[in-house]
């Protein structure tokens, strides 16, 4: 196992925990195995395992059908090339930096050149003007000396002309020194420009940094602002919605106090309707026939007002769905019974009609019916009082007339005559 599994170069462990623990060894960045002879390490439980190469941790998985290499464990120089990298930006911004104050040193250094360079030209072109001017001179000069006309007009002229170049190179070599003299103060005035300019620049960024600032204040005001708007919007859909729950909490505060009366009026007339019945029930059964009944259509404000709204165990949702059951199926009866009758008012009258003729005509008929079984009865005690009649007459030996009682299709009772005698046969 040795010479051909090389199981000397191999050893095991439980968990990658542990390996690393006792057999990885981390010196200076670089990382190595604690014993020489230990190249490869595997650890539990899928069997994978790990090298080091070039100083680096390489890791192999055994999970696979084929083994996958992990690779080198780059995290420490990921995460050391990511810190020099954000200090290789923060080196960039601080040159960024320095090279735009060179820069603009620089630009306040030409400024002041090309200032000096604008007043040499200007000088210059005045000495090359006075300098032609000379030679001009010199040239008319040198031509008139072979002329022998009166030339003392233009000698006073040259004079004049030397003079006023005299004059002109005295004016140069005193410009030359003043300049000269003056040369310390402007070097130190350039150097009051300098600072100046630093100064300003320094002011310039502090008035950067606070355009910044104030740019940003404008805009928190802006977002501030448009966020005030929109609360407004929202308080005022807000009022307008409450404007709205209002005006419909009215119209139904409107319905409720319309249906509490109609409520009222039906528990009013439901109240006569029921008294009259009990005068009814108590004329029937005292046989009175002069009862005076109530009016079931009429109502006083003051019988209206009095009653209070009963006070009920149940839920509203409970007595809404029932008046939604009540409302399908009066639909339903509508339709089946072709009723087009919509107003509601219009349809309670007719409906108090109705009832009103409907309980008249069952107090008819519950008349009627109590005629009939009085009727009956008196029927079955002279049926009664007739058979015992005949048979107390059976032995009677005279003829007799007999009367018999036949009832119509009307249940009319009509009598009938016919003779027997005491021995005839049809007697019995």
């Amino acid at each position: 196992m040795i010479d051909n599994g090389r199981s000397d170069q191999k050893a095991v462990c439980e968990s990658k925990q542990v390996s690393e623990q006792k057999l990885l060894v981390e010196t200076n960045g670089k990382q190595s195995i604690r014993h020489r002879n230990i190249k490869t390490v595997y650890f539990l439980p899928a069997g994978d395992y790990w090298q080091v190469y070039n100083d680096q941790l390489s890791m192999t998985s055994q999970s696979g059908i084929r083994r996958t290499s992990i690779g080198i464990d780059k995290s420490r120089a990921i995460v050391e090339a990511e810190s020099e990298l954000v200090q290789l930006k923060t080196e960039k911004e601080q040159k960024a930096r320095d090279l735009n104050d060179v820069k603009k040193d620089r630009h306040g250094h030409k400024v002041v050149w090309n200032d000096w360079k604008k007043k040499e030209r200007v000088a210059r072109d005045k000495i090359n003007k006075l300098t032609d001017e000379i030679e001009r001179i010199r040239e008319e000069a040198e031509a008139a000396e072979n002329v022998t006309f009166d030339t003392s007009d233009l000698e006073d002229e040259v004079n004049k002309t030397q003079i006023e170049y005299d004059r002109l190179k005295g004016e140069e070599e005193e410009l030359t020194k003043a300049v000269d003299d003056l040369l310390p103060g402007i070097q130190a005035i350039q150097a009051q420009i300098d600072e100046v300019v630093t100064r300003n620049e320094k002011v310039m960024e502090d008035l950067n940094e606070a355009e910044d600032k104030l740019s940003t204040h404008l805009q928190g005001q802006q977002q501030r602002a448009r966020n005030i708007e929109k609360r407004k919007k929202k308080v005022e859909m807000a009022v307008k919605e409450c404007q709205q729950q209002l005006e419909q909490t009215q119209g139904k505060e409107s319905k409720m106090q319309d249906t509490l009366r109609k409520a009222r009026i039906l528990t009013v007339r439901q109240r006569n309707v029921d008294e009259n019945r009990k005068r009814r029930v108590q004329r029937d059964e005292n046989g009175e026939e002069d009862v005076e009944l109530v009016d079931e259509e009429l109502y006083t404000e003051e019988e209206i007002n009095s009653l209070d709204p009963i006070i009920v165990a149940k839920d509203p949702e409970y007595y809404v769905k029932k008046m939604r059951e009540l409302k399908r199926r009066i639909e339903s009866e509508r339709k089946s019974k072709r009723m087009t009758e919509s107003d509601p008012e219009v349809a309670l009258e007719k409906y108090m009609r109705a009832k009103k003729a409907l309980d008249t005509k069952m107090f008819q008929i519950e008349k009627i019916e109590n005629n009939r079984t009085m009727l009956q009865n008196d029927i079955i005690v002279r049926k009664k009082r007739w058979r015992d009649f005949r048979s107390k007459l059976h032995h009677v030996s005279f003829v007799y007339i007999q009367f018999d009682f036949d009832f119509d299709i009307d249940n009319t009772l009509i009598p009938s005559r016919r003779s027997h005698c005491p021995n005839d046969e049809s007697y019995l």
